[in-house]
């Protein structure tokens, strides 16, 4: 496969979200640079260690039990989450989100920097409900996926939030939680876009 310019939200990602539907998570992990940890050590010391891999800058690869994987990054043109196979039918996508041998990967479940129960409602789960959540605040929008700063994944048993600049009070840059994080304030200025 060939990296595109932008990659797409998941509104353009119709493939994406089938997958979503139809196969079970059956593992979350964030790819992220070892500099970016050892910086949220030092510099965010008041923040509890095992949320680091929810708040720490990095890509999302959610693992599928068809062996697919499907990758989220925040794309600051288009300030919205965005969306790719990162492994499709055994093969693995090039993409400028992050380099696969220089960055480290850590699970859902590390014993040091997550809370290993925290998305075991997704882990083992198919995805019943899919919301993006469009988030306007005034700014242009320059592209049809433009502005999609959050997707609303629900199971049967829960659900987690995956938001690019929402501007949580818990969150991070590319951050994960739950829908239940998400303010009046933002609610007040989002649309809610239901796949």
């Amino acid at each position: 496969m060939i990296d595109e310019e932008y990659r797409f939200g998941l509104t353009e990602s119709p493939e994406i979200v089938k997958a979503l539907k139809q196969h079970t998570i059956k593992n979350i992990v964030r790819a992220y640079n070892k500099i970016t940890l050892d910086d949220y050590i030092e510099k965010d010391s008041h923040i509890p260690v095992t949320s680091f891999f929810n708040r720490i800058p990095g890509v999302i690869l959610l693992y599928l039990d068809n062996d697919d994987i499907i990758g989220f990054a925040g794309e600051d043109i288009k300030g919205s989450v965005v969306v790719w196979f990162d492994t499709k039918d055994g093969v693995h996508d090039y993409t400028t989100y992050y380099d696969r041998e220089y960055f480290s990967f850590m699970q859902h479940n590390d014993i040091t920097y997550a809370d290993k129960d925290n998305w075991s409602d997704i882990v083992g789960h198919v995805v019943t409900n899919i919301q993006v959540l469009k988030v306007d605040r005034n700014e242009k929008q320059r592209m049809p996926d433009s502005l999609q700063r959050g997707i609303i994944l629900e199971t049967p048993n829960g659900n987690m939030l995956i938001s690019f600049c929402l501007r949580l009070p818990n969150g991070g840059v590319l951050a994960l939680n739950k829908k239940s994080d998400i303010t009046d304030e933002i609610w007040n200025c989002t649309e809610v876009i239901q796949l």
